[in-house]
């Protein structure tokens, strides 16, 4: 209604034993979720300046390993906020397979939530990796083995091999035996076939 601004008028300057009075603005409603700040004079005014603040939260990553030999590979993790990787850490036997990250802001700065979800980053190993858990709660990534080719997970199929080209045979028909026949008349007419004599 006042677009944010008030006017002071008349306002004494000494007291009634003439000491000059010194004035300050503060802000006395509390704004959740806003830091405040006040700048200016007395001459030239003041002005209060309401920024916001994003919540923030503390979450945590841990490493589950299932199946597999007893020496674990290390991991990379990465931590993802809207489809954005922000951040990357290494999960390892050193540091109990977890890692903590502090004071992640959880809106924008326009109060706009964001979504997060946790990535394993590491490939080429052989265990299935899967992740549960919010932002809130803290995710875990389990691992579990399978013996390449095995179990666990499917292999590759082989590729296909070239189909072999069918051997047609000729049907034994009649049209075949008289080809036969034709032939053999005209392999013995030229004399490349002897014709036998029965006595």
């Amino acid at each position: 209604e006042n677009n944010w601004k008030h006017q002071w008028t008349d306002l004494a300057k000494t007291a009634d034993d003439g000491t000059a009075y010194t004035y300050t603005v503060r802000e006395k409603t509390a704004v959740p979720g806003f830091g405040t700040a006040v700048t200016g004079s007395e001459a030239d005014g003041w002005v209060i300046t309401n920024t916001y603040v994003a919540p923030t939260i503390d979450t945590s990553v841990e490493k589950i390993w299932i199946g597999g030999p007893a020496d674990k590979p290390s991991i990379e993790v990465e931590l993802v906020r809207d489809g954005i990787v922000i951040d990357t850490v290494v999960l390892s036997k050193e540091n109990g397979w977890r890692y903590e990250w502090k004071d992640i802001a959880l809106t924008d700065e326009n109060g706009n939530a964001y979504s997060f979800e946790v990535r394993e980053k590491t490939t080429g190993i052989p265990y299935i990796a899967s992740v549960d858990g919010t932002i809130g709660g803290g995710f875990i990534i389990k691992n579990t083995y399978f013996e390449p080719g095995k179990g666990g997970q499917e292999p590759k199929p082989e590729a296909p091999k070239a189909a072999e080209a069918p051997v047609k045979t000729l049907a034994k028909t009649g049209l075949a035996q008289d080809v036969i026949t034709m032939v053999a008349v005209a392999l013995i007419g030229a004399g490349l076939i002897p014709l036998v004599r029965r006595s």
